[in-house]
């Protein structure tokens, strides 16, 4: 069979696929187009009884299902130069939840995920070289002028990860999953950050907070492969008042909006998610300087990608904090502080839900200055240690499921100065964090307060 550019497309009216059988050999080139359903692991085959020739391509058509076994069979021959490559851009296909590769096994060219898969060609059999024997002799050369006929260029085969990638759709809808929950889990400040030194005696407050920060979180092992990773800058602004209930509780609620840009790593696009919220939190201060600070949160998550459609979720928090205030010489204070919280997404689809148990430990040190002006100024320092454990969450693809990596623990520090002048109080911070697999590079946080 012999191809001048021309493209072959298989059709079987008494089976789904069909195997293009070919007695002779197979030369020149061509375009072949195949159907496939990887997750049975069936597809239409070409056949070649001969010898394979020439500079072949492939069309395969994306089934969205990984091979079970990792590789399926397209082309069998016996032998000959032939080389095939993928139409598909990039000379892949994603399926499922890993991407795939036209490689060559044996004879033979194979759909396949990574390198474990595929049989090595065993090698052949080294050959004891004899001494020839040479008559050297003068050549008439006759020039020419050569002859050169164009032809297409061979494209070389794959070379096959030594692990599985991840397709372009399962990077991007495990990694909006760990940005939405990075998004929630962003709002979780301490009291402090939203109400400043709060003491007894206040009436109320109206109050508004704006955060933006830069957060990096690692590839992290997902199935028999791992994520990109990526980079995100997370903007959030809320709004809140609040008023005291007896002298030593207050209870107030809040409005919220936030947006995380995702950049996933490498080559695989960028995402968005944006979140509206609404919460109600009550604090207990007591005189000896102990207080609890509670919040419930509701969320509601939109997300997309360049390979996804936009998703919506609804995201519900609980919150406690528990801190002590000491109160030094000099109008210095310490306060030790610890809060637990516990997030929950809702699913969408082929993706389960997603819990997570937040929790921090950390110190405060301030102190405060009172000047002549009628200024009070309180610089302040604040160290933590955090951590995030996320349930086993997973997303599901035929014959695979991907695990929702949890961000794990990071160092949080921060210094900050508070401000205040007759009713009304300034806060701007400045924060960063590190971890084995998140890291947050800055947070700059600015608040302001009216108080009566």
């Amino acid at each position: 069979m012999h191809l001048n550019n021309s493209a072959v497309s298989l059709t079987n009216t008494n089976a789904p696929y069909a195997t293009l059988t070919i007695t002779g050999n197979l030369t020149g080139s061509g375009i072949f187009n195949l159907n496939t359903n990887i997750a049975e692991n069936k597809s239409d085959k070409i056949v070649v009884k001969g010898t394979a020739e020439g500079n072949h391509k492939i069309g395969v058509t994306n089934q969205g299902a990984n091979v079970a076994n990792g590789k399926v069979t397209l082309v069998e021959t016996n032998g000959g130069n032939a080389a095939f490559s993928l139409t598909n851009p990039n000379n892949r296909v994603d399926l499922g939840a890993y991407q795939y590769f036209l490689t060559k096994e044996g004879n033979n060219w194979v759909l396949a995920n990574s390198k474990n898969v595929v049989t090595p060609t065993p090698p052949v059999a080294p050959v004891t070289p004899s001494k020839p024997v040479v008559t050297p002799s003068k050549p008439a050369v006759t020039p020419s002028t050569p002859v050169v006929t164009p032809s297409n260029p061979v494209v070389p085969p794959a070379v096959l990860p030594s692990t599985p990638l991840l397709s372009d759709l399962a990077n991007a809808q495990v990694s909006l999953r760990q940005a939405q929950l990075l998004l929630v889990e962003d709002d979780l400040n301490g009291i402090h950050q939203r109400l400043g030194e709060v003491k007894n005696g206040e009436k109320g407050n109206v109050w508004v907070r704006n955060v933006n920060s830069r957060q990096k979180l690692a590839a992290l092992s997902t199935g028999e492969s791992e994520t990109s990773g990526f980079k995100q800058n997370v903007h959030s602004l809320q709004v809140g008042a609040d008023a005291v209930v007896t002298d030593n509780l207050r209870v107030g609620g809040f409005v919220g909006r936030s947006q995380a840009n995702v950049d996933f790593n490498g080559y695989y696009g960028d995402g968005k998610v944006r979140g509206n919220s609404v919460g109600l939190y009550a604090a207990y201060l007591a005189d000896n300087g102990i207080y609890v600070d509670n919040i419930v949160k509701y969320s509601r998550l939109h997300a997309n990608s360049n390979y996804t459609e936009k998703r919506h979720y609804n995201a519900y928090t609980i919150s406690s904090e528990l801190g002590k205030r000491f109160s030094l010489v000099n109008d210095w204070t310490i306060t030790p502080q610890a809060q637990l919280a516990w997030t929950h997404i809702s699913s969408q689809e082929n993706e389960d839900s997603l819990s997570s148990v937040y929790s921090r430990i950390g110190l405060r040190v301030a102190k405060g200055f009172a000047l002549s002006n009628g200024w009070n100024l309180q610089p302040y320092a604040e160290v933590n240690a955090i951590t995030s454990k996320n349930r086993s969450s997973k997303i599901h693809y035929t014959n695979s499921a991907l695990d929702v990596a949890s961000s794990r623990g990071r160092f949080e520090s921060a210094v900050g100065l508070n401000a205040g002048f007759a009713n009304h109080r300034f806060g701007l911070e400045v924060s960063r964090a590190d971890g084995k697999n998140f890291d947050k590079p800055y947070a700059i946080q600015a608040v302001y307060r009216y108080q009566w």
